[in-house]
């Protein structure tokens, strides 16, 4: 369910930001001539960003104020970068194949666009003699960028499988002897599984449970007496996934890898990238 609402967000986020180029940014009237004003770097020989559009009895067009032409120029690059970003996104979503270096990217472009398309709606100004005001384009850009960074932030992680609530640390009621031996490490072959961003949901031989990525603290893949990735929670806790375990490599970024082995190196890099302390 998560994944579909991250590709709902995507792709409503995706139609806003094309309704851009689309619907005039600002608008205007005098004397019966109408005034529409369009997000466009790439007429009038990049002179602007934003094309003004009189209509009396003939149309023409013309560019705008040089620093609000300017800034509009760039965020139309902006948004072009964002809806090629967005449509890759939704692609990946469907595939379950998320890369998090582009979801990162696609955040940072539509920040800068938030910042541009709002410079701009405080920095235009019409003709002399014109009421003008803001229409629908500008407001589509600015809502299409605040779901870009919905949709490419970690938010949909609290609806993934295998997503667990990280445990607060409590004092303890008693103080501990220094001579107090720490308790012995359980260790457990994985018999399956699957993951998402969120956490590992894991079939062992004493049942299924669930381990959430922060709730780690070691991760090692020891190639003796057989290449095996080892997961050790903070209770000591040591899950054991080997080559012969069937889990569900297709959420990995770069998706299964062509051996068992591949796929094994591949989750613990995942491993590390959702729990940069390990």
């Amino acid at each position: 369910m998560a994944r579909w609402l991250k590709l709902a967000t995507l792709l409503v986020a995706l139609g806003l930001l094309v309704l851009a180029y689309v619907l005039p940014w600002f608008h205007g009237a005098s004397h019966g001539d109408t005034l529409r004003v369009f997000l466009n770097p790439f007429a009038l020989r990049g002179e602007s960003g934003l094309v003004a559009e009189m209509c009396g009895g003939v149309c023409i067009e013309f560019p705008t104020g040089r620093l609000p032409g300017g800034l509009a120029w760039l965020d139309g690059f902006g948004v072009l970068g964002s809806i090629a970003m967005l449509a890759i996104s939704a692609y990946l979503v469907v595939r379950d194949r998320p890369i998090a270096q582009l979801g990162l990217w696609s955040v940072i472009t539509a920040i800068g666009v938030l910042v541009l398309s709002a410079l701009v709606a405080l920095l235009f100004e019409g003709p002399e003699g014109w009421d003008t005001g803001i229409s629908l384009g500008l407001p589509a850009v600015l809502l299409g960028s605040i779901l870009t960074i919905v949709g490419q932030s970690s938010v949909f992680e609290l609806l993934e499988p295998g997503y667990v609530e990280p445990e607060r640390p409590h004092a303890a009621s008693h103080p501990v002897a220094a001579t107090a031996s720490p308790a012995p490490a359980r260790r457990e072959v994985v018999l399956a599984g699957e993951f998402a961003f969120a956490g590992l949901r894991l079939t062992l031989d004493s049942g299924p449970i669930r381990v959430g990525w922060e709730e780690l603290v070691v991760a090692t893949l020891p190639s003796y007496p057989e290449l095996a990735l080892e997961l050790t929670t903070r209770d000591g806790h040591v899950l054991r996934i080997t080559t012969a375990s069937r889990i569900d490599y297709r959420f990995l970024p770069e998706g299964p890898g062509a051996t068992d082995a591949d796929n094994l190196r591949r989750l613990h890099a995942f491993a590390r990238e959702r729990n940069r302390s390990l």
